[in-house]
């Protein structure tokens, strides 16, 4: 019989997440890594209730490459995005978004620095966890 011993916090205790660098985060859309988990992270300053969906940059005016355009091209590195908003945290596995973009399951919306995809978390596979009151 096995018997394991689940009061310890032995599920992370080596892992420590780190800030990916500058490259990592603009060539391979990577913001931290957890062990060989890489990260993507989008904070959102509204309730996930109030929209309901999650948005990534599409276009950017000044022309620099963008979310979409690495998730779609490949050189996202990150396995799963993570979105922070108010109420929430939705998790979402970064082969889902790209099938969704390809798929063509989002509705673009222009905004005054460029163009934001906006997926409808009702069609997208993802976890949403409710934050704790504090």
């Amino acid at each position: 019989m096995v018997t394991t011993n689940y009061s310890s916090d032995w599920a992370f205790s080596a892992a420590q997440p780190s800030v990916a660098g500058l490259w990592e985060d603009r060539n391979q859309g990577t913001d931290y890594s957890l062990g060989d988990l890489r990260i993507a992270f989008r904070r959102r300053r509204f309730r996930v209730s109030r929209f309901s969906d999650i948005a990534l940059r599409h276009s950017r005016l000044s022309g620099r490459r963008t979310e979409v355009e690495k998730l779609i091209d490949g050189s996202c590195q990150a396995h799963v995005y993570i979105f922070e908003f108010e109420d929430v945290w939705v998790i979402a596995s970064v082969a889902e978004l790209v099938a969704a973009l390809k798929a063509g399951r989002y509705e673009v919306r222009r905004g005054p620095d460029g163009s934001m995809a906006v997926i409808a978390l009702s069609t997208l596979p993802h976890l949403k966890v409710p934050k704790q009151n504090t």
